[in-house]
């Protein structure tokens, strides 16, 4: 008797078991593609979990932007509520106000204003680091300014950044000290020192000296 093929098989087989053969290939099929499925999103859900710790660890390991402490002296050229314009050099710079801005205004001092402890900002005379030829004398609390340790006669001495003692000459200079002002003493055409700090771009005044008319400062 002669060999059946396959064709005569599937003849011999009722239309019942066909069926059932059929329906369980495609269980079969099915289950196979729900487990490739189900393994492809349980990757793709722990890679999504490990991104989302990831960017949280950065977020609360980010540092705090950055501020440089910025010194400007030059002249008011436009002011609003919440701005000073200073031309410094031949550029002209944007500093914000802020409720917490100091202003101070600088008048005619002695050499007896410069005590120990003490802050002062001072000129030194071109060429020279150790002879001045204008001295801001500032307020104990004032938020710029250097510290003096110690007073002699015609001169005043601080620490310079080596922590050493520093000297510096004031026989013959300008003497200034300070007393209170307000935003209004910083009127377009004055000239000021600005103390401001810088963050992200934005340069926010601390304290700001109004100068005389002459001051050497600029």
């Amino acid at each position: 008797m002669a060999e059946s093929n396959f064709g005569d098989v599937i003849k011999r087989q009722s239309l019942p078991t066909l069926l059932g053969a059929v329906a369980l290939v495609l269980v079969v099929g099915l289950g196979a593609g729900f487990g490739i499925g189900y393994k492809v999103e349980q990757s793709r859900t722990k890679s999504d979990l490990k991104k989302a710790r990831d960017a949280a660890a950065a977020k609360a390991t980010k540092k705090p932007a950055a501020t440089a402490a910025v010194r400007l002296i030059g002249k008011v050229d436009a002011t609003t509520t919440t701005n000073v314009s200073i031309t410094v050099g031949k550029a002209s710079r944007k500093v914000a106000i802020r409720p917490a801005t100091t202003y101070v205004k600088a008048v005619a001092g002695s050499a007896s204003d410069i005590t120990k402890g003490s802050r002062v900002i001072f000129k030194g005379k071109q060429g020279s680091l150790t002879v001045a030829e204008e001295v801001i004398v500032l307020p104990a609390q004032a938020k710029l300014g250097t510290l003096i340790t110690d007073v002699g006669s015609g001169s005043m001495t601080f620490k310079n950044t080596k922590g050493k003692d520093a000297k510096v000459t004031i026989t013959g200079a300008t003497i200034d000290k300070v007393q209170n002002a307000t935003k209004t003493d910083v009127a377009t055409g004055s000239t000021i020192i600005a103390e401001t700090r810088q963050t992200n771009g934005v340069v926010t005044a601390t304290e700001i000296i109004v100068l005389p008319a002459g001051s050497k400062f600029v």
